[in-house]
């Protein structure tokens, strides 16, 4: 008896490993759903400040495309989380069938054992069965049978019981599962219905835009053109920048045997800085946004422009469209290495890690100066939003050396 049980426990205890397996994907999914709730409602938060502006297609243009694109993956997400508990339910079901052949064995046991009661027993009582017997030896004998017997009876009706318990328990799991997969059904059709209305925006911010195509490409190649001129500034501070890297690289191995206290300070000041260099590089695609929330406009590279194909954007870093209200901090520990201001357009901040250098611009306030030790819980300033295609837009580039980099190769996956 106890062996049988032992299988049966062991033919339930597999199944529910799987079942773990599949919770520990549904918990996955639970995070991701959580993580894209909360970049939507981000996006939410953008198209509300951008409600009551004049200039504001592009910006929601912009929002609204990445929101698509987050609803696009929340209902992939509650598909896969039916997928999952298909799955989990084909498994208790085939359960429920193993442990209804088992309760079907059991029962035909149970009848068995009490047919063949009924035909040793008869109709006679126990106790006329025992005292029915040849000697006192027979008689203990036939107790002793009686009284193993009636144990047996009970762990064969304990056994019984248990398995129709079990077969509840697995039924009752079952309708917990079509409750949630009816959930995300109703989760999928309620995105569907949201990404739909969010489309028809979208087609109607680019209707808007598109009627006025030649005034918008005369603002952005306005906006290029500034664009350029401070861009070609950054590059000159850059290679600036690479160059005092490399003879004070070079001073470090004059200095090596020096032993004045001005040259141990130097020393000391250059350490820190390769230290920062393998610090930062160290955590590379670790590294925090420069703010809170964001949606990316335009990536690293040469592409078209998405409204303006005919336009092509030759991007040194990312731009980030971002809240007014965002504070802007550092991606690593670093110093300031310039504040450069261009007369008619916003400042940019050059911020230096060992030979990387982090560049932050179209700013509208700078709250850092040049020579400043910061790290990432330093506020630099205030994005621009006075207006106009650039406006709420955080340039942001990276670099090694005088080596451009794919910030987002740097960045923490959103």
């Amino acid at each position: 008896m106890k062996i049988r049980l032992f299988f049966i426990f062991i033919a339930l205890l597999l199944p529910s490993v799987a079942n773990a397996q599949a919770t520990k994907t549904l918990d996955d999914l639970n995070r991701e759903k959580t993580r894209l709730l909360a970049l939507i409602e981000q996006n939410n938060k953008m198209m509300e400040e951008y409600a009551n502006r004049r200039d504001n297609e592009m910006m929601r243009i912009s929002v609204v495309d990445d929101k698509i694109a987050k609803r696009q993956a929340l209902i992939q997400v509650y598909t896969s989380e039916i997928q999952a508990y298909n799955t989990q339910i084909r498994t208790l079901n085939s359960q429920i069938d193993s442990v209804g052949q088992v309760l079907k064995r059991q029962k035909e046991e149970y009848a068995e054992m009490l047919r063949k009661i009924q035909a040793r027993g008869g109709h006679n009582s126990p106790l006329a069965y025992i005292l029915s017997s040849k000697s006192f030896s027979q008689s203990y004998q036939r107790y002793l049978f009686l009284r193993q017997y009636s144990e047996y009876r009970k762990d064969q009706f304990r056994a019984l019981n248990e398995t129709k318990e079990q077969m509840a328990q697995l039924k009752g799991v079952v309708n917990q599962k079509l409750t949630a997969i009816n959930i995300s059904l109703a989760k999928v059709n309620d995105e569907n219905n949201k990404l739909s209305n969010e489309l028809k925006v979208r087609k109607a911010n680019v209707e808007s835009i598109t009627q006025s195509q030649t005034d918008l490409k005369k603002n952005i190649e306005s906006a290029q053109r500034k664009t350029k001129e401070i861009e070609e500034k950054i590059v000159a501070v850059i290679r600036e920048e690479a160059e005092r890297a490399r003879r004070e690289a070079e001073e470090a191995k004059k200095r090596k045997k020096a032993s004045t206290a001005k040259d141990k300070a130097k020393k000391s000041e250059i350490a820190a800085l390769d230290a920062l260099s393998d610090e930062i590089k160290e955590n590379k695609g670790r590294l925090p946004w420069p703010v809170r929330s964001w949606v990316l406009t335009s990536a690293f590279g040469e592409h078209d422009h998405p409204l303006v194909p005919s336009i092509k954007i030759s991007n040194n870093g990312i731009d980030m469209d971002i809240l007014a209200s965002n504070a802007i901090h550092p991606v690593h520990k670093g110093k300031v290495s310039r504040v450069i201001v261009i007369p008619g357009s916003c400042a940019t901040i050059i911020i230096r890690h060992g030979d990387v250098l982090t560049v932050y611009s179209n700013l509208a306030e700078v709250y850092v100066k040049k020579d400043q030790p910061v790290d990432t819980y330093t506020n630099l300033g205030k994005v621009y939003n006075g207006g106009g295609i650039n406006s709420n837009i955080l340039h942001f580039e990276l670099w090694l050396a005088d080596k451009k980099q794919n910030p987002e190769d740097w960045l923490k996956k959103q």
